[in-house]
């Protein structure tokens, strides 16, 4: 009978060298910092890493449970008192850029190491490695380690598991989010090793005129990808952001009956580099992804889920500029049959088309005719119901007085009169009625006709 079983154990630490030359080549070099919580001794055990993430759980399977009856509260004509209101309110755009930092990957250290006086002795990477057996798995990397471990129980070590050469191109990483004006120096590596480099600190040391670079944090890294790990300020180069005015472009036809007007709003971002006097530069600028926004540059070398990286090659003193075009494309639709006068002359104004101006335009006279025409129609109907109004007041006096008297005869007259003038209103509004539809028909006919 075998019997598997897992039992906690401390998380391992990765700890890396990584060692330039002058050539572009670099050392990796990497150990494991391991931990003995088992409580025994490890004399001869065979110690195999994992580099995975699995999801870990915990549950009682020996206590018993049972299914538990809700009660149920007796409904007294209550409401449960609401909750305090304990937290400040977040806008919308606020929040929106809150998370947008937190996409973003940022949490790097940087420094300058002071160069003595001296030439310092060129670095020697260590002994070459016994590497440890790397077996890539679904969703892991495990490391075989070549030797069996003997660790006293409480006790760690640090034993080694990577030694590879790899290709570091040394770049200057600049990131407009961090406010600063001096990029990072940055290295691009690729992992060339065919298997997970697995999460960990970076020592990072340049070329014998250099010595110690710095730190780098570096994260898990899968077989054949590449990565960039910065580990400080580039100083000699100076990188300035210059944003500019947002424009929109209207292009617009007609067919059906429906304007179509396509809206391209494009705004231009431009970096001006300044490189180091004493040495050639390759600058990469991370501009910030935006959601319905398509780039174009001729400086785009590649692009993250959360940027574009722009690329400028500076020989030494040298200076570029860099811009990013990004542009919005915002689709309308507009039936002109339901289009007033302001509406179409707001668009002749924005297009940049005389034939579609033109169109738009002469339609834009005919609503405005339409107007007229309610206006006029309107009048009349106001008109007719203030005389209405008059027509039955007078009514109303005449009722009101002796049928032979002077008043009676001269209420008769104003009745007449009143009269008159109303069939003279309702024969004016039914030949305005006519008109209007006249109107409104051509109008119809002239956008079907588009």
């Amino acid at each position: 009978m075998r019997l598997d079983y897992v039992v906690p154990a401390p998380v391992w630490k990765t700890a890396y060298r990584l060692i330039l030359d002058t050539e572009g080549e670099a050392r990796l070099q990497a150990r494991a910092v391991i931990e003995n919580a088992s409580g025994d001794d490890w004399s001869d055990v065979q110690l195999t890493l994992s580099s995975g993430a699995p999801v870990t759980l915990a549950q009682r399977l020996y206590q018993r449970y049972w299914h538990q009856r809700p009660e149920v509260p007796v409904f007294a004509q209550t409401i449960a008192a609401p909750a305090p209101d304990r937290y400040r309110e977040t806008g919308a755009e606020e929040f929106n850029s809150a998370a947008a930092e937190m996409v973003m990957a940022d949490a790097m250290r940087s420094g300058n190491a002071p160069l003595p006086a001296s030439a310092p002795a060129p670095i020697s990477p260590s002994a070459p490695m016994a590497p440890a057996e790397a077996v890539e798995g679904a969703t892991a990397a495990t490391y075989l380690l070549p030797m069996p471990v003997d660790l006293a129980a409480g006790q760690t070590m640090s034993v080694p598991f990577i030694d590879a050469e790899l290709t570091a191109e040394r770049i200057s990483l600049f990131q407009p989010e961090r406010g600063e004006v001096h990029p990072i120096a940055t290295l691009r590596l690729e992992n060339t090793t065919g298997s997970s480099l697995p999460p960990g600190l970076v020592t990072i040391y340049a070329p014998q005129e250099e010595g110690y670079a710095g730190d780098a944090q570096l994260a898990n890294v899968p077989a054949g990808e590449t990565r960039m790990i910065s580990f400080a300020a580039d100083r000699k180069v100076e990188v300035t952001t210059e944003y500019g005015d947002s424009e929109t472009v209207y292009r617009a036809t007609t067919a059906d009956g429906v304007l179509r007007v396509t809206g391209v709003t494009r705004t231009d971002t431009t970096y001006a580099i300044t490189g180091a006097r004493d040495a050639p530069r390759t600058v990469v600028i991370e501009h910030p992804r935006r959601a319905g926004w398509n780039l174009s540059s001729d400086a785009l070398e590649s692009t993250t889920p959360t940027h574009y990286r722009l690329q400028a090659k500076l020989a030494a003193g040298g200076a570029a500029k860099v811009v990013a075009s990004v542009e919005r494309t915002e689709l309308q639709s507009i039936a002109l049959v339901d289009s007033d006068a302001d509406t179409l002359l707001y668009w002749v104004g924005q297009l940049d088309d005389p034939a579609t101006t033109a169109i738009l335009t002469e339609l834009a006279e005919s609503r405005q005719d339409i107007a007229r025409a309610e206006n006029a129609l309107a009048e009349l109907e106001q008109d007719i119901g203030d005389a209405s109004d008059g027509r039955a007041r007078i009514r109303e006096n005449l009722a009101a007085v002796p049928a032979d008297s002077s008043p009676a005869r001269r209420y008769l007259e104003m009745l007449e009169a009143e009269e008159n003038r109303i069939a003279d209103l309702d024969t004016r509004r039914r030949a305005a009625q006519q008109a209007l539809a006249a109107l409104t028909r051509a109008f119809s006919e002239k956008v079907s006709a588009l």
